[in-house]
């Protein structure tokens, strides 16, 4: 076998993944990025089995029908298990510098959150106007990392929104605070928010304002951790107190 044949022999038992509209209709047409990647990247033929996913819960099993100059005919198949977790989970997070909100992005997407929410908080390392240019970037990386871990729902990556949002820090929310009792019973709430603060930590002005709302303080045990560290391991403990990750 040739080595182009073998690559594609390599491919060909990977699922690979494509974000598409109307799963329903009998015949869907990729372009843009996607047909880009199939034609060109993957080098995909006529007759191939591919996934498609809606971003919304919905995949489906298909085949190419048909590979134009750039767009790619395709013909949906069987329902593909949805791979998403029984709790509507956001993790509401105050951004750090550099490229960590990457990371943190591909992770959360990769365990199954619902949304992710950049925070802008009192100690915070960036401010809005910073995370805004960043977003498109982020929600692209949540893209792929969503087709990476076979899922069929693309979280929501949120505009920024303030600490004292009252749709983010309300009663039934769990702040991450060094001290409070560890995080190791079934959160109460689903939908459930977490909110994990900058490297700085919380203020106390934040803190009063999270007590007067009945937010819930937790730790993650008597280490301090990064943001990013926070982030993975508050979303992972959640999503199995939730059942999430003993699913077979």
């Amino acid at each position: 076998m040739g080595r182009a044949r073998a690559q594609k022999a390599v491919l060909l038992t990977r699922e690979r993944r494509f974000l598409a509209e109307q799963l329903d209709a009998p015949s869907v047409e990729l372009t843009g990025d996607e047909a880009h990647h199939l034609i060109h990247v993957l080098r995909l033929s006529p007759g191939d089995t591919v996934a498609l996913f809606d971003g919304r819960g919905t995949a489906k099993s298909a085949r190419i029908a048909g590979i134009h100059k750039d767009t790619v005919e395709l013909e949906p198949g069987d329902p593909l298990p949805a791979h998403e977790s029984p709790i509507t989970l956001t993790v509401a997070v105050a951004v750090p510098k550099g490229e960590k909100m990457s990371l943190i992005v591909q992770k959360l997407t990769e365990l199954g959150v619902t949304a992710i929410q950049p925070l802008i908080t009192d100690l915070g390392e960036v401010d809005e106007e910073w995370i805004q240019e960043r977003l498109e970037r982020w929600r692209r990386i949540a893209l792929e990392a969503a087709k990476q871990s076979a899922r069929s729902r693309l979280p929501r990556i949120e505009t920024p929104k303030p600490f004292d949002d009252v749709d983010i820090i309300k009663r039934g929310t769990l702040l991450l605070r060094p001290g409070a009792p560890p995080l190791r019973e079934k959160p109460l709430v689903d939908p459930l928010i977490i909110a994990i603060g900058p490297e700085g930590g919380w203020s106390n002005h934040e803190l009063t304002l999270a007590q007067k709302r009945s937010v819930l303080e937790l730790s993650l045990g008597p280490r301090t951790l990064r943001t990013e560290t926070a982030a993975i391991t508050a979303t992972a403990i959640v999503q199995w107190l939730s059942g999430d990750l003993t699913t077979t």
